[in-house]
């Protein structure tokens, strides 16, 4: 039987706020919404993933989760698996592009009331101002627009730094100051991600295209050799996850990095997702529909 960490949900919807110029959805492909399939087999997904012993549920999508069309499937979902830490993936620009603080506040309570567990947060630094033009600066902002609200409702804050060959990059290091800063901003974990195209690639786009030229593992590889020089070998290991990720506290925040995007493949029955894709087919990798399990 399969054994995984996780449970993935993909929200219906493919609208995005966004334009990331590395847009994993864009690579593997867009997934038709099967309605009548995704609301049938819930209950089959909730049992396999009791079996898979999986310790919490994460709402994802190929777009925005938040986007207002898909709160009433957020809301749905929730409902399904409040038995288990729920967490939510965010770009977090439905709370940055408005200035209706009522709106946003009640989007948070919804997500509090309905159980969310976890808020993460996925950032690049594309989008920055002449007001947050520092890594510290964009961390401010953000505590002010989205931290501090989910911090008072008690839900843990998780932000994952896409890195790529962005200049802000260039002199980045990761000191004792920067995790202070974190700490003062709210945050709970956070993760280093290298940003690179999935292994298996049938058709070569645009957006390939940027990420061979616009991450190149150049900053990626010299940020995280200085977390492993500075802290690795001294920081607290929290734990090994069944993948074989290690999660560190560096002056109290989780602290975790991932060498790729996405799930493609597993060696073994350990892996880290189970995807309920909005097809409503179960499935153990984002980039290919081969790995269907019904």
């Amino acid at each position: 039987m399969i054994r995984a960490e996780n449970l993935t949900i993909s929200v219906p919807g493919n609208v995005c706020n966004k334009n990331c110029p590395y847009c994993i959805s864009k690579i593997t492909g867009f997934t038709t919404f099967n309605n009548k399939l995704w609301y049938r087999n819930f209950e089959k997904v909730m049992n396999i993933a009791e079996m898979s012993q999986i310790t919490n549920i994460m709402l994802t999508g190929k777009g925005e989760p938040l986007m207002h069309g898909k709160l009433s499937y957020i809301k749905f979902i929730m409902s399904k698996f409040k038995k288990w830490p729920l967490e939510i993936q965010s770009n977090g620009r439905i709370f940055l592009n408005s200035n209706n603080d009522a709106k946003n506040s009640s989007i948070k309570k919804m997500l509090y009331e309905n159980g969310l567990d976890i808020f993460a947060l996925s950032v690049d630094f594309f989008e920055m101002t002449s007001e947050t033009n520092t890594i510290h600066s964009f961390f401010k902002y953000l505590q002010d627009k989205i931290f501090n609200e989910f911090a008072h409702l008690g839900i843990t804050i998780r932000v994952t730094i896409n890195i790529t060959n962005h200049e802000i990059f260039s002199n980045f290091i990761p000191d004792s100051n920067f995790f202070k800063m974190l700490k003062e901003c709210k945050i709970d974990q956070v993760t280093f991600r290298n940003i690179v195209k999935p292994t298996y690639v049938k058709n070569k786009n645009k957006i390939i295209e940027w990420i061979d030229n616009n991450s190149t593992g150049e900053y990626y590889n010299k940020i995280i050799g200085y977390i492993k020089d500075t802290y690795i070998n001294k920081a607290e290991l929290i734990r090994k996850t069944i993948n074989n990720t290690y999660i560190y506290d560096i002056e109290g925040v989780s602290f975790m990095y991932s060498d790729y995007c996405i799930q493609e493949s597993a060696t073994d029955d350990n892996i880290r997702s189970l995807i309920y894709d909005v097809d409503g087919h179960l499935y153990t990798s984002w980039n290919s529909k081969a790995s269907r399990l019904f």
